[in-house]
């Protein structure tokens, strides 16, 4: 069960991270 809740917080936070580098890409133009 603990494994279980650890995957999901990581996983909130990979989402989470994904979300930020997309918006940083949309504001800043190229993804580099």
């Amino acid at each position: 069960q603990y494994d279980l809740y650890y995957i999901r917080h990581y996983s909130l936070k990979l989402d989470a991270m994904i979300v930020l580098k997309t918006v940083h890409t949309m504001l800043f133009g190229k993804g580099r």
